[in-house]
């Protein structure tokens, strides 16, 4: 049977790779072993030594619970825990973004309608884009397994109360994800923490 052992093995022998064909075929066969791998999701999160705690946070639109990081942190796994919808503030997972990975996803519980987009961008300026097009709308639900380029723009809308998904991160290919307003064309870049964490290294220094 494949337990969870079998997905960090498979991803610690494949550290380089981004390609996430072969993830899909192992969150299958843990979605058609889901009870056992439920159970295991739960002993992860109750067992104290983990610190779920330290290394989770809250979102605009949900929760996103640590599983696991590698020791090199080449790749992460999470379960995220979707509000429910009078809990949900805008923003986040419901409006166009990007990652700084690639990544796949199964879902638990719930479901939620995809949307994939095409940027048009402007040469050499990372405020504004010039269009972003609507390329295709898709409904996920309970058992479907999907993946995301660094590069892809989506977003998320008519989020099921209670949706769980579980995540395999690949490695940030870059320090920002971006974030697309369609209404005024701006974009947000969100740097991470390792890279903010430099700049203000960098800004105690000079003080």
């Amino acid at each position: 049977m494949v337990t969870l052992k079998t997905l960090t093995d498979y991803l610690e022998s494949h550290v380089n790779n981004q390609n996430n064909d072969d993830i899909v075929e192992i969150l299958d066969d843990l979605y058609h072993n889901r009870l056992e791998f439920e159970k295991l999701l739960q002993s992860v999160l109750k067992k104290p030594a983990n610190k779920v705690h330290l290394y989770s946070h809250e979102t605009a639109t949900h929760y996103k619970w640590h599983i696991y990081t590698n020791q090199q942190q080449s790749y992460r796994l999470w379960l995220h825990e979707y509000k429910k919808k009078d809990l949900v503030r805008f923003g986040y997972a419901t409006v166009p973004h990007n990652h700084r990975y690639s990544f796949a996803s199964l879902i638990l519980r719930g479901g939620f309608k995809h949307e994939l987009y095409q940027i048009e961008r402007i040469p050499n300026n990372h405020h504004t884009f010039k269009n972003l097009s609507l390329l295709e709308t898709s409904d996920f639900e309970l058992g479907k397994i999907y993946t995301i380029d660094s590069n892809q723009v989506h977003s998320l809308s008519n989020i099921q109360d209670d949706t769980l998904t579980f995540i395999v991160e690949r490695q940030s290919t870059r320090d920002y994800s971006e974030e697309f307003d369609l209404k005024n064309k701006q974009i947000t870049r969100h740097f991470s923490f390792e890279w903010k964490i430099a700049q203000l290294v960098s800004k105690l220094a000079l003080s």
